[in-house]
């Protein structure tokens, strides 16, 4: 385990994205107990969920946010279990505007389907509706306005607490053995959130390896441009990632885009000679990173 060195408090920073969706989906209360009754089980033991909203309907927004957690994944490195990454702070613009890509593709993804609801909503008031049959209820369904408020997308951005800062009411011994543990759980924290940067990498020259790894006479193993694009990706926003300076991930990682990156995937596929320098140069690569992390 590596030594950190300086204070990440002026390293990093925490990044959290919140955001909220409408499901479309329904509890049918008078379903939940036919259901019951039909088959004779425990009251607590099924229920039925209406789909209310056709999916085409309302799936843009719910996409576009299950990208923005995904990209948040991307990156960050994880730091709590509630949702929450971390970013190298002077890397912070980087993360910034790619969200801020994604935020407004969300709002756009949300202005659409209100678009889209506003004539279904007006369907179902002049003709009720077919896709629900007898379980149908008016009241199931919000207004357009009311569908609208139940969106939200935030993007939180917060420094680190000083584990030593405990500003509460306790003897003093109490507040040190709190200070102590506190001080531990970070550790173990950037040092896990180091170890998945090492890890991300470390996968993605491990596959490309495996890829590439065939001969001249051997069945073409089928790989896509992205094999190369992959790494080009995570070497790209790998300084984001690199919360603690760590001098050994930035120079294997520039090591990583010289050598393997931007490799030609129609010369790999194509040129022995070429393919094997490749897998030879991961390979060595890979057994450097061994001792890293």
């Amino acid at each position: 385990m590596k030594k950190i060195k300086g204070d990440l408090r002026s390293m990093a920073m925490t990044v959290q994205v919140e955001s909220t969706c409408y499901s479309g989906r329904k509890l049918g209360k008078k379903e939940t107990q036919s259901l019951i009754d039909s088959i004779g089980c425990a009251d607590d033991a099924v229920r039925v969920n209406k789909f209310i909203i056709p999916k085409d309907i309302i799936d843009g927004p719910i996409k576009a946010r299950l990208e923005a957690y995904q990209l948040r994944d991307r990156l960050s490195v994880p730091w709590t279990a509630n949702g929450v990454g971390l970013v190298r702070a002077d890397q912070i613009e980087i993360f910034q505007t790619k969200m801020g890509e994604l935020e407004r593709k969300f709002w756009k993804d949300v202005d659409y389907m209100i678009e889209r609801y506003e004539i279904f909503f007006d369907a179902l008031y002049q003709n009720g509706s077919e896709r629900m049959g007898s379980s149908f209820d008016e009241s199931d369904y919000p207004t357009p306005s009311e569908l609208r408020a139940k969106y939200r997308f935030k993007i939180h951005y917060g420094n680190l607490a000083d584990s030593k800062d405990w500003r509460v009411n306790l003897p003093k011994e109490k507040l040190q053995e709190l200070a102590v543990a506190a001080s531990e759980r970070e550790k173990d924290l950037i040092h896990q959130g180091i170890r998945a940067a090492w890890e991300r990498l470390y996968k993605v020259v491990s596959h490309m390896a495996e890829r590439i790894n065939f001969g001249p006479d051997d069945d073409k193993k089928i790989f896509r441009d992205t094999l190369t694009g992959n790494i080009a990706e995570l070497c790209e926003i790998l300084p984001l990632l690199n919360i603690t300076g760590d001098p050994d991930l930035e120079q294997v990682g520039k090591e990583i885009y010289d050598k393997l990156a931007t490799a030609d995937p129609a010369m790999l596929r194509e040129d022995h000679v070429y393919r094997k320098k490749a897998k030879d140069e991961a390979d060595e690569i890979l057994e450097k990173m061994k001792g890293l992390f």
